[in-house]
């Protein structure tokens, strides 16, 4: 699917999304001593009756990113047991639909017309970056969404410390990195584009992650997580820059460099060039075959 394509569905299923207020009820239901059946049902059947009305393109999507099991019934009955704690369920549900919207205003915000080469002379470069394919076809959406976000810090605090733009917020809105394609099929892969050093230094990190983690075993391997994370050169670039950053501030990218090492390695998200190297024991985490890399749902 053409990146303009994929880029149009996931503004149709945030919409979808939007419209049907499930996030809103959800919210409702999640305080135990209230009745929210009847929004339960309307936001169900809006968001059934959207999608099935919607085109292919954005019916491929939305399986693909998890997005069809949400609008099925089965998504929805567990809070309509009356023998289930309904709002326990309500906040578990509440957080996978934050999930998956959360990757929908990712590659809406990111994702651009692809350029099949960089013209001559250019000042941006490239890297792609594979999620690879579980149980014939599936992948978690957490793993697609840690990937995008880990990527997208991680090019943000290279900018930051190497002062090659002003600091931007969090949410990369001003960041300058782009998604140019992303393409399905036996895997899921996105190119990401932006100012030449800065993007080369993220593919390069990714590569030094991966090529430092070897699976033993559960404990081994856990092991490694943080003794990897934290030898990696951009904390020594941080450390360097402590006094002019701030010590909160410095403090505060060391912790999102870790945090965005280990959601790549938890995604099992790769560099294309070390993929055929290191493919097998990143699907081998991603599938949870190994639990070193536990995730938890945040609260908002």
């Amino acid at each position: 699917m053409r990146p303009s394509r994929i880029r149009k569905s996931a503004s149709t299923l945030r919409k979808i999304l939007e419209t049907s207020e499930a996030i809103e009820v959800l919210n409702v239901a999640s305080a135990d001593d209230f009745d929210a059946s009847k929004d339960i049902i309307k936001a169900s059947s809006s968001l059934s009756r959207q999608l099935g009305e919607a085109g292919e393109d954005t019916k491929a999507l939305a399986k693909e990113i998890g997005f069809e099991d949400i609008a099925g019934p089965e998504f929805w009955q567990q809070l309509l047991d009356s023998d289930e704690d309904t709002g326990r369920a309500a906040r578990q549900k509440r957080a996978r639909l934050k999930s998956i919207r959360g990757i929908l205003d990712t590659l809406t915000r990111l994702l651009r017309p692809a350029e099949k080469n960089l013209p001559m002379g250019s000042d941006k470069d490239q890297f792609t970056l594979v999620i690879p394919d579980l149980n014939g076809g599936t992948r978690p959406v957490s793993n697609v969404r840690e990937a995008l976000a880990a990527c997208e810090n991680l090019y943000q605090i290279y900018r930051t410390v190497r002062g090659t733009g002003e600091d931007t917020e969090q949410d990369g809105s001003d960041s300058g990195l782009e998604i140019t394609t992303a393409e399905t099929g036996s895997e899921l892969a996105f190119v990401f584009v932006g100012a030449a050093p800065i993007i080369v230094a993220v593919g390069g990190l990714l590569l030094v992650l991966w090529d430092r983690i070897q699976f033993r075993d559960e404990r081994s391997f856990s092991e490694q997580i943080s003794a990897v994370s934290e030898s990696l050169d951009l904390i020594d670039e941080i450390e360097d820059k402590r006094e002019e950053l701030g010590e909160r501030r410095a403090e505060k990218l060391k912790s999102q460099v870790t945090d965005s090492a280990k959601s790549i390695l938890s995604s099992g998200a790769v560099p294309e060039e070390g993929q055929a190297t290191h493919q097998e024991t990143a699907k081998r985490i991603a599938s949870n075959e190994t639990r070193a890399l536990p995730r938890e749902e945040t609260q908002e």
